[in-house]
């Protein structure tokens, strides 16, 4: 009797499963474009704030950063154009170096003052509700540039266009802290009652650097900081 081998029938080894990337969340994708940003800022605040504890939040933040900074650039050459010459490119320059040196300056009070409140964000999250907070005020402020332009070109009171800008200015900076505080209301389900006091300081901060950072309504003077005065000071002189 012939051995024979016994051979096994070709069996074809399972394919290994194709790895595939897992795709981004929803509201991670959908906050990518400037005009996405813009929207969400406006119509879709809960898809940002999903978006800013997500796992692109710090890419987000630095687009804010830069919506924030370039509005508030932009709106300062309608500032600019009142006493005109190096002021249409020293006054935009001026506006966004002060909105971001004043956000760094009160970035750590926030921080502190909503984790007494019982806040559960961590820094970076701070940072990204700011940022996102200051770059909808310069939306607001976008949409009144229209309105600040026509003064400009009517009116030759550097005091009417100083109260105008400063009402302006008012106005967007009280959505923009509404919408602040709303939000974290949102993410920890209690408000956040520390909120109005750094909200007053965040104010005073500002205000201040206009002082800083004048002339800004009157012919370019040169680079340096203003001699020390308190706002309220400079206004009334």
């Amino acid at each position: 009797m012939n051995d024979t081998a016994h051979v096994p029938p070709n069996v074809a080894a399972p394919c290994p499963p194709h790895a595939t990337p897992t795709p981004p969340e929803p509201d991670e994708r959908r906050v990518v474009g400037w005009g996405a940003i813009a929207d969400a800022l406006l119509k879709d605040p809960d898809m940002l704030l999903s978006a800013l504890t997500g796992r692109s939040a710090s890419g987000l933040i630095g687009r804010l950063a830069a919506l924030a900074l370039s509005g508030t650039a932009a709106y300062g050459f309608v500032v600019g154009l009142f006493p005109g010459g190096l002021q249409v490119v020293a006054v935009p320059l001026k506006l966004a170096g002060g909105l971001l040196a004043s956000a760094l300056i009160c970035w750590p009070s926030l921080y502190i003052l909503l984790c007494l409140s019982g806040a559960r964000q961590t820094a970076l999250q701070v940072l990204g509700l700011l940022a996102a907070a200051l770059a909808l005020l310069t939306l607001l402020l976008a949409g009144f540039a229209p309105v600040a332009w026509i003064f400009t070109l009517s009116t030759r009171s550097p005091s009417f266009m100083g109260a105008l800008h400063l009402l302006l200015w008012a106005v967007s900076c009280a959505f923009a802290l509404r919408r602040l505080g709303l939000g974290l209301e949102a993410l920890n389900g209690r408000p956040m009652r520390a909120l109005p006091v750094w909200g007053a300081v965040f104010v005073l901060v500002c205000l201040q650097m206009t002082a800083t950072l004048r002339p800004l309504l009157s012919p370019f003077s040169g680079w340096e900081f203003a001699p020390r005065a308190f706002f309220l000071e400079t206004w009334f002189r």
